[in-house]
């Protein structure tokens, strides 16, 4: 059977770039008290009164009255869940095509017969499935193969992009002492392939001249952009999936990738409402994305021009304490805001975070009738009912 996990969640955790923070009682109170439909007995809810025992592991039993579903113990453990899947299929198919694929090495032929079974499929034991339970609902859960995850655990430098390997079309055709400016008549998808996967900033220099009008100094590099229309007008982007294409290749340099895409405006009006710097370190700016797949709006941290990184390995430690800042500061401002708690400043140290995100849990967890409890106790139901992904 599964083992499902649930545990108390930090109350000011469920508010991380929820775009409904004004109805979040509501949606709490809702979340904690609705059915679940994997918990069979007793607890049919997540807001429970009674004792119950612990599961397997270092967690001991406990009286808990109200119970939420996250990946991470208010004691700062990971937990998950895990399936192991048994099923039935009914076979539905009315005819059946068996074909030769090819040979082997000996001439005897390969043929498709098992993709035509003849009754019922019966799974005995599919890969077991881990299941994390992320901790806003609207976020759902995330499952992922045992079997590829035990595996990445082990070796964890198998979870990145392949390595690219160096192309230049650029030294190809003088090799072949051919004129590179034939670059330019090369037909548009591979003008598109090679804005791609290009690592010559020749190559791509040229596409990206090919694909805006610019504005150059003396020395005829990038300063900005033309806008053909006005201040009010959008850019001259002449070929906007070029556009887009070259400027999002790491080996563009850097003068071009700045006046196409990452100066502030270049992409346009989003508005700058956080920022993260230190001095020669890092500079990261949190940008407004006011029409948004998200009521409300959601928020965007770019590094800025001054210190720009195209690759994780170029990330530093300082660009992600940065980073996690400015998320942080945040997703407490709107708690804030919401709880009526006035902010210590415009913007807020890594101390005042700290100490917002505390006054905020005690205030939240009051307002919702909670402040008696234990929030650092964990919950673990084991149980032995078939659901969809356990039979």
């Amino acid at each position: 059977g599964s083992v499902l996990l649930l545990l108390l969640l930090p109350l000011a955790g469920l508010l991380i770039g929820d775009s409904t923070v004004r109805s979040v009682s509501s949606q709490i109170r809702g979340f904690m008290t609705s059915v679940v439909a994997q918990l069979d007995g007793p607890v049919r809810s997540l807001a429970t009164q009674g004792n119950l025992s612990a599961g397997p592991g270092n967690l001991e039993p406990t009286a808990v009255k109200t119970a939420m579903r996250t990946c991470i113990s208010p004691g700062g453990k990971f937990v998950f869940g895990i399936h192991k899947p048994a099923y039935s299929v009914r076979n539905l198919r009315s005819r059946t095509r068996v074909e030769k694929l090819g040979s082997d090495r000996q001439g005897v032929p390969v043929v498709n017969e098992a993709n035509y079974p003849s009754g019922n499929i019966e799974v005995e034991q599919a890969d077991w499935i881990y299941e994390i339970a992320n901790p806003l609902p609207f976020r759902g859960t995330t499952f992922i193969g045992k079997g590829w995850a035990d595996l990445s655990a082990e070796r964890p430098g198998r979870i990145k992009l392949v390595d690219q390997e160096e192309i230049s079309l650029h030294r190809w055709f003088e090799n072949q002492r051919y004129d590179p400016t034939l670059i330019d008549s090369l037909p548009r998808p591979l003008l598109l392939s090679l804005a791609v996967t290009s690592t010559d900033p020749a190559d791509l220099v040229r596409l990206a001249r090919k694909s805006c009008r610019f504005e150059f100094d003396d020395d005829d590099r990038p300063i900005g952009l033309c806008y053909p229309e006005g201040p009010a007008g959008k850019p001259g982007i002449l070929d906007v999936d070029l556009f887009e294409a070259v400027a999002n290749n790491g080996h563009l340099p850097d003068d071009y990738k700045i006046a196409m895409v990452i100066r502030p405006g270049a992409q346009g009006g989003s508005e700058i409402v956080g920022d993260y710097h230190e001095s020669g370190a890092t500079h990261i700016y949190e940008y407004l994305r006011a029409n948004s797949y998200i009521g409300g709006g959601h928020y965007a941290a770019n590094m800025a021009d001054d210190a720009i990184r195209y690759r994780i390995d170029h990330l530093s430690g300082t660009d992600i304490t940065g980073l996690r800042h400015l998320y942080y500061q945040r997703s407490y401002t709107r708690l804030a805001d919401f709880l009526a708690i006035e902010l210590p400043g415009q913007s807020m140290t890594a101390a005042q975070l700290e100490d917002l995100a505390d006054i905020g849990v005690v205030q939240l967890a009051g307002d919702l009738g909670l402040i008696d409890e234990h929030l650092d106790e964990v919950v673990v139901l084991d149980h032995g009912r078939e659901d969809a992904l356990d039979r």
